[in-house]
């Protein structure tokens, strides 16, 4: 995404020239002006350009997906630095999966599709949903908000999970939440709030407090896991927010990933693996989650974001879990991806599952969920309805 036409800069490690002196100087100076986003209050903001990919050259600067990591006070401040930077004279180059951004920051907007140009044109001439369709190539279903739906049958809802004073070292602290059956909850906070760490504790990849821990029930029986093996037994699903490190095995196929999952069931553990039960298995969740792949035995590292995406779920929808844990569904994830994410959420909750989404990605909180709960230092601080919650109120809890 070009914020501006003066310069173009080309990616990181193709022999950019040196930054001059009088670059070093403005950005010097930008960093005075704003050293959070500098990285000397907030050291992921000012690592976001060089950790992402930013190059400096003697005219402009590029920027690969910088905010990606950052909180939303991070964020700001890291705008903030983009723009003053601009106004010194500085082209530069804003490279982002988040299409708001580019938006809001950008003087002109350039699509690229399949190694092809497909349009540049001014923002002030184009919407998300325009945008969304250049980077497709056809029209996508947009996630709508969600709003609290009754159970069909008009009977409670069974409380399936139940978290109460969960407590690690200073990370977690008397964290409590409940999931019901065929209901989304959304648990939305700032970066450090203790959300991936609780449902890790509850899917067992990590440990509460020995003493004053808090507790876990699981249809009212108390639980406690030493390995995620245990809490897969019980039907508790934890999806990674980060594939790429811990979400899947990049030399192995779509349909060998998929089928790992289900492998580490007690009831799918198998001393020989066949190989038509793993091509079935592996269809099945292929098809339901419209995994586009050349063949279930292509490479899982040639698929697309969204696509490796879709068979990360997979791999823990074959477990058959009652309770699942989404941790940033859509990080790094294709626009035309997103809602067929969102909508296989919804369908496991109009399934009956107990699904909890975490996510930093405000509207997508705001796309799926029937509650939504805001965690702020390790604890739950603010719950809303769906229909009750805007962007702002989150926002205002998850800060103050």
């Amino acid at each position: 995404m070009a914020i501006s036409s003066r310069v173009w800069c080309r990616p990181a490690g193709h022999g950019e020239r040196a930054a001059s002196p009088d670059v070093l100087a403005r950005q010097d100076s930008a960093r005075k002006r704003h050293p959070s986003a500098a990285g000397e209050k907030s050291p992921r903001a000012g690592a976001a350009a060089g950790s992402s990919g930013c190059q400096v050259t003697a005219a402009g600067v590029s920027v690969s997906v910088p905010a990606a990591a950052l909180a939303p006070e991070e964020k700001h401040n890291f705008f903030q630095l983009v723009r003053d930077l601009r106004a010194r004279g500085l082209g530069i180059i804003f490279i982002s999966h988040a299409l708001e951004e580019a938006l809001m920051l950008a003087d002109r907007v350039t699509v690229l599709r399949d190694g092809r140009h497909v349009i540049t044109a001014d923002t002030k001439d184009l919407t998300r949903d325009a945008l969304v369709r250049h980077m497709v190539g056809r029209e996508v279903a947009q996630t709508h908000n969600a709003t609290q739906r009754p159970p069909a049958d008009g009977k409670p809802r069974e409380k399936v999970l139940s978290v109460e004073n969960l407590t690690m070292g200073n990370t977690v602290k008397n964290m409590s939440f409940t999931l019901y059956a065929g209901e989304v909850v959304g648990i939305a906070g700032l970066i450090g709030s203790g959300r991936t760490e609780a449902a890790k504790i509850v899917a067992g990849a990590l440990k509460r407090n020995l003493i004053r821990g808090g507790s876990v029930l699981l249809r009212g029986k108390p639980v406690r896991y030493r390995v995620p093996r245990q809490a897969i037994d019980d039907g508790i699903a934890y999806i990674t927010e980060d594939r790429k490190l811990d979400g899947f095995f990049e030399t192995m196929t779509v349909a060998e990933n998929i089928y790992l999952g289900h492998l580490a069931t007690r009831r799918g553990f198998r001393w020989l693996i066949s190989a038509r039960a793993r091509h079935s298995v592996a269809g099945r969740f292929i098809e339901q989650l419209r995994v586009r792949a050349a063949s279930a035995g292509a490479k899982i590292i040639e698929l697309s974001g969204g696509n490796q995406q879709k068979v990360v779920v997979a791999k823990s929808l074959v477990q058959a879990p009652d309770v699942i844990f989404f941790d940033e569904p859509t990080r790094g994830v294709d626009v035309g991806a997103i809602p067929e994410i969102h909508q296989a959420i919804r369908e496991l909750a109009a399934a009956g599952k107990a699904v909890c989404v975490i996510s930093s990605y405000l509207p997508e909180v705001l796309a799926v969920s029937d509650r939504i709960l805001v965690a702020r230092h390790g604890r739950i601080v603010e719950e809303f309805q769906a229909a009750d919650a805007t962007e702002d109120k989150i926002m205002f809890a998850a800060i103050h």
